[in-house]
């Protein structure tokens, strides 16, 4: 696949993009979204009794709506793409712009595959701060239609790289 006019300055003379796509961008109910979801009508319900400071109702709302669909706008905000070497997430998102985030594929990458209708291919891991709490989340192309072939292009990738293995 030849790169797309606004992708040329950004690959090397030696990439090639193998494919693109998008993560599919539905509300998915995962343990920790519901539990916030679950917390903040709590939050949002003990502000509405005591009505006095609108700010809490609003944190409330926010936490309990907010962990739902944030995944979702930002996955529809989002575009992945595989080449020969590496694995690109571009997001534009406001108040934080444009970026595209690249992730190179060596033989020692921990590819990590959820199977499903949507199927995940994980491939790293980062480390988010919000406010004192410090936690980990796993980086990759989240609810992708064609997961399993796109792990094994990226596993193919890894045995390339790799080179031929001796034998005895």
């Amino acid at each position: 696949m030849s790169a797309p006019p606004e992708w040329e300055d950004l690959l090397g003379e030696d990439e090639t993009i193998l494919c693109q796509g998008r993560p599919d961008s539905a509300l998915v109910l995962r343990v920790n979204n519901t539990m916030m979801f679950v917390f903040g009508l709590f939050f949002a319900g003990f502000a509405l009794f005591w009505i006095l400071d609108s700010l809490h109702f609003a944190v409330g709302l926010g936490l309990a709506f907010g962990g739902l669909f944030w995944n979702a706008y930002r996955r529809q905000r989002g575009r992945y793409t595989l080449n020969d070497k590496r694995d690109l997430i571009a997001t534009d998102l406001p108040l934080q712009g444009r970026r595209l985030a690249s992730y190179p594929i060596t033989p020692n990458t921990q590819l990590e595959f959820e199977d499903g209708p949507v199927s995940s291919v994980y491939f790293g891991t980062e480390t988010v701060q919000e406010q004192e709490d410090i936690s980990c989340r796993k980086v990759g192309f989240d609810r992708i239609v064609y997961g399993g072939d796109v792990y094994r292009l990226m596993r193919k990738i890894q045995s390339d790289a790799q080179g031929p293995t001796e034998t005895q």
